[in-house]
């Protein structure tokens, strides 16, 4: 073969090469290593894009809320969506002068989450017990004067010093309420032992709930069993259950709503159908 023929077929080759090369890249473009993290915009159940207004009962901020939510000087009442009435539920808190224990927005918000029209009330920020119970009866006044609520079905839920206090409402207005849950009641430097020397006007059952080491401050898991015993003694209806040790002081498991909280739920649903 001549050399001029074998040049003009390497040249054929070379270009049918090219071509081929050619065709083969454009077909598909390269990708960065991150591009798979973005190619989907569907949600694992395939309805697209979740955008604000799809937020749920439970969910982040970052939608209007299914809830009423009402704040005033500290207090909030909070009424779940849908049409009333609803059952009523007040929520006291625990704390100590300008320190409060307890989520009163949290607590309020569950509340409502649930089902309850709530009122969390705010009481005056003092050392002294003096004038808390006034408190917690203008807080009734308030839950009892909101237009949704159904006075028929109510319920009293109090931790620490607030625990101490709905034991107490419970027994001034024993008429109002079909159950109390008591978490964790303090002593009131006395004032619960006084308490319980007569506790005949209770009509309500009451749960009673505390953690197992919860003896830091007061030893809160006796006050538990002082306040048991003295309503079983009185025919009274108690519930009573002590959680596992909760961190290192087991009065923190109620500062916000956690694992004690389905049984505060179930025992309301079980009293306030």
């Amino acid at each position: 073969m001549k050399a001029s023929s074998l040049f003009s077929l390497v040249l054929v080759a070379l270009s049918f090469s090219a071509l081929i090369l050619t065709v083969g890249c454009s077909s598909a473009s390269p990708r960065s290593p991150g591009d798979d993290a973005g190619a989907q915009d569907d949600d694992d159940t395939g309805n697209g894009d979740v955008t604000a207004d799809d937020d749920d009962i439970g969910d982040d901020d970052s939608g209007p809320s299914p809830l009423s939510v009402e704040e005033s000087g500290g207090s909030y009442l909070c009424t779940p969506k849908g049409s009333g009435p609803y059952p009523g539920v007040l929520y006291n808190h625990g704390g100590l002068g300008d320190v409060v224990g307890g989520d009163l927005e949290g607590t309020c918000r569950a509340l409502a989450e649930a089902g309850y029209l709530a009122y969390a009330k705010k009481r005056r920020e003092t050392t002294s017990l003096a004038g808390h119970l006034d408190d917690v009866l203008a807080g009734v006044d308030t839950l009892l004067g909101v237009p949704d609520v159904d006075d028929t079905r109510l319920g009293v839920l109090g931790f620490s010093r607030g625990g101490l206090l709905s034991l107490q409402l419970a027994l001034a207005r024993p008429d109002l309420w079909d159950a109390v849950v008591l978490m964790a009641p303090a002593p009131g430097n006395g004032a619960m032992g006084q308490t319980l020397e007569d506790v005949s006007a209770l009509a309500a059952p009451v749960l009673l709930l505390v953690s197992e080491n919860d003896t830091f401050q007061s030893n809160h898991v006796q006050i538990n069993l002082d306040v048991e015993a003295a309503l079983l003694a009185a025919g009274k209806e108690v519930e009573a259950i002590v959680y596992p040790p909760f961190a290192d002081d087991g009065h923190t498991l109620f500062f916000e709503v956690g694992d004690y909280w389905p049984d505060v739920l179930s025992f309301l649903s079980e009293h306030i159908p």
